[in-house]
């Protein structure tokens, strides 16, 4: 069988011309590279009975869309069809509660001044049935989320029907984190009430668990015939949502239901198929677009105030502002909270750290307890693009091992204490997958595993670990969803498919101090002027 398997049985099942496997292997190939959901068509010409009309009812594999100028899987089509029909639902749902008084809402930001974005995306959340609230890291979508939440009990909405969940175990676990820091700083909040929201945040769980998905069966237990039993459904990190779990999320909502959406269209897209929140966004811009007045983009960065230097890569990022991004990094300054690197390609050596991650990764593998490390290990992070390759996360991973094993660093009796990072949910530890944790052999040299569970660490036995890796270096992709002190960045060669300027401002807006950027300047320049590009047809059928 010369053919991949996939496009063989659409020649044998669905009598698929043979000039035409050539547009269907593309299609394949690329969803498997870019999570792209459609490619654009050259020529129409006769397709046999692989490919169908664009009606949903249709049972064949393929879908001839725009009048013959994109092609798409009919599982795709399907997905983006009920995606932009379940959003357009919402949107056009009658407002609620349109009681709530401005002042009330005011009172909840003392520091605001007229026009301020956080205010308005608090009552635009209060007011509307959908709410997309996006922005870079620091711009405060956390702290406008924990007001709204004040906000909606302090209204009358049940605390109990509130939900909130991210597409990842360990986004969600981060959005329990920062909810609970921000509650903390709402003043005037009576007793009952910051209980409940604080019952509210430790609920936060994935969309999978939020849907009741049986990985076995490969199915959900809530879906339009059993909806989800809440009013209120909060999703963080919406640009890592695939478009399948869109489709099932926004399917199992029920009729009445108020859902926010927060996240960084400008970060990475999702590991799957589709660019969902970037699309949305885009549309939310069309003049009249029913989205309009939904999407409320924060733009002040209070994190980077005093580090205008991630601050003014990430804006030329964003904007793909080569010029003024060349001449920032060869001006960068420890003040500004950006150094560059000029690191030709190869392996990297343990000295070319800098010192000031180093001495973290030096105190984190000598700490004498499991608590000392894992706050060691929030300070600092080691991100490559790659996780193969000289300077990808196993090979930098294995240098730093390496490194901590031959110095001994830590006491002479005991082996160095060492990050992992889970690879898969586990149901019998609750482990989920990206979960982070340490190694730590204690003074009888038994050595376990520690990880966060709620505000302390719980200890588990090596053998009841599910499938992980050492943390030393993490993949950029690995990073979303996390913030760390100091962090280090090692980039790809400008000719990597993975460089985008997506990729590097997933990475640098990690950091919240300092980011230290490692490569030839050719290679950031390159992602600069190359933003991921997904073919998805989404906009097309909200416009539709």
């Amino acid at each position: 069988m010369s053919e991949r398997p996939e496009i063989q049985w659409l020649i044998d099942r669905w009598s698929l011309p043979k000039d035409k496997v050539g547009a269907v292997r593309y299609l394949l190939e690329a969803q498997q590279q870019d999570g792209s959901t459609a490619v654009e068509m050259e020529t129409g010409g006769d397709w046999g009975n692989a490919a169908a009309k664009a009606e949903a009812e249709g049972s064949s594999p393929l879908v001839l869309c725009e009048n013959g100028k994109f092609l798409q899987s009919r599982r795709c089509f399907l997905a983006e069809q009920s995606v932009a029909k379940q959003i357009i639902r919402l949107a056009k749902a009658s407002a609620v509660m349109e009681n709530v008084k401005d002042e009330d809402v005011v009172a909840f930001f003392p520091d605001a001044l007229d026009g301020d974005l956080q205010v308005k995306a608090a009552k635009t959340a209060l007011k509307r049935r959908l709410t997309i609230i996006t922005g870079g890291p620091g711009t405060g979508k956390t702290y406008t989320l924990a007001r709204v939440l004040a906000l909606l009990i302090k209204s009358g909405e049940n605390p109990a029907l509130i939900r909130l969940a991210a597409p990842t175990g360990k986004a969600a676990d981060r959005m329990r984190e920062a909810v609970v820091t921000a509650l903390e700083k709402i003043q005037n909040v009576p007793p009952d009430i910051q209980q409940a929201l604080h019952r509210i945040a430790q609920g936060s769980s994935t969309l999978h668990a939020l849907l009741g998905y049986n990985p076995v069966r490969a199915s959900v237990r809530y879906g339009s015939v059993e909806p989800l039993p809440f009013e209120v459904l909060i999703v963080d990190e919406c640009s890592m949502v695939d478009v399948f779990l869109w489709k099932a999320f926004l399917e199992a909502l029920p009729q009445k239901v108020r859902l926010i959406l927060l996240g960084d269209p400008n970060q990475l897209q999702s590991v799957g198929l589709g660019g969902v929140l970037g699309s949305l966004v885009d549309f939310a811009k069309e003049p009249n677009s029913i989205l309009q007045d939904a999407v409320v983009r924060l733009t002040e960065s209070r994190r980077f105030k005093d580090r205008q230097g991630i601050a003014k890569l990430a804006e030329y990022l964003e904007t793909g502002n080569k010029e003024a991004a060349k001449k920032l990094l060869k001006n960068s300054s420890a003040a500004s909270g950006l150094t560059w690197i000029d690191m030709k390609p190869g392996r990297l050596g343990y000295d070319q750290i800098p010192e000031e991650i180093r001495t973290v990764i030096e105190a984190l593998a000598r700490a004498d307890s499991p608590e000392a490390a894992m706050e060691f290990l929030q300070k600092v992070c080691v991100l490559s693009a790659h996780r193969n390759y000289f300077v990808g996360a196993e090979a930098v991973g294995q240098t730093i091992a390496k490194e901590m094993l031959q110095k001994r660093i830590g006491p002479a009796d005991r082996i160095p204490n060492e990050p992992i990072i889970i690879a898969a949910n586990d149901p019998e530890t609750g482990l989920r997958n990206g979960s982070v944790g340490v190694l730590h052999t204690d003074a009888e040299g038994k050595r376990k595993a520690w990880f966060p569970q709620g505000s302390s660490l719980h200890s588990y036995p090596l053998a009841s670990l599910p499938s992980y890796s050492s943390a030393w270096a993490i993949s950029i992709h690995r990073s979303q969803g996390s913030e760390y002190d100091n962090i280090l960045v090692l980039l790809p060669n400008e000719e990597s498919p993975l460089t985008s300027r997506e990729l590097i401002y997933t990475a640098i807006t990690r950091a919240k101090q300092h980011v230290f950027v490692a490569g030839t300047l050719e290679s950031i320049l390159a992602a600069v002027e190359k933003p991921a590009r997904r073919v998805t047809l989404l906009e097309k059928k909200l416009k539709s």
